[in-house]
């Protein structure tokens, strides 16, 4: 038995090849893949930080406009081997930002998140 981790940091950005479409215009989910260098058994997974970045929307005379924001989310779900090959996990990132505006006007939040995966692993050998 032993343990390794790995540290990722990205931007939380709609990754064409990586969302899963939620169905929701306020919300996206990017699946990441991580590959560790034995089987794993157990994995667990934590967010370290993250940020949001509105944008900066003004009115017709150039004074800014405030966003109506409802709710933000964000969350990382627990990592899973795969079974195909136990060396990788897959988790899930899920960003969430409810305004009304934005949604109106078809603009997505960005943001940025880093992470820790911890991982229990077979022997290598």
């Amino acid at each position: 038995m032993a343990f390794d981790f790995r540290v990722f940091g990205h931007e939380m950005t709609p990754f064409p090849d990586r969302i899963i479409d939620t169905g929701d215009a306020s919300a996206y989910v990017v699946e990441r893949i991580v590959k560790f260098d034995a089987p794993v058994k157990r994995c667990w997974a934590a967010i370290s930080s993250f940020n949001i970045d509105f944008p900066l929307e003004t009115d017709e005379q150039g004074n800014r406009i405030i966003n109506d924001i409802q709710q933000i989310g964000v969350s990382l779900s627990a990592p899973v081997p795969i079974p195909e090959d136990p060396k990788f996990v897959k988790l899930l990132n899920f960003f969430k930002v409810v305004s009304p505006k934005m949604i109106e006007k078809g603009i997505q939040p960005k943001g940025s998140m880093s992470f820790i995966v911890f991982a229990e692993t077979e022997d290598r050998q």
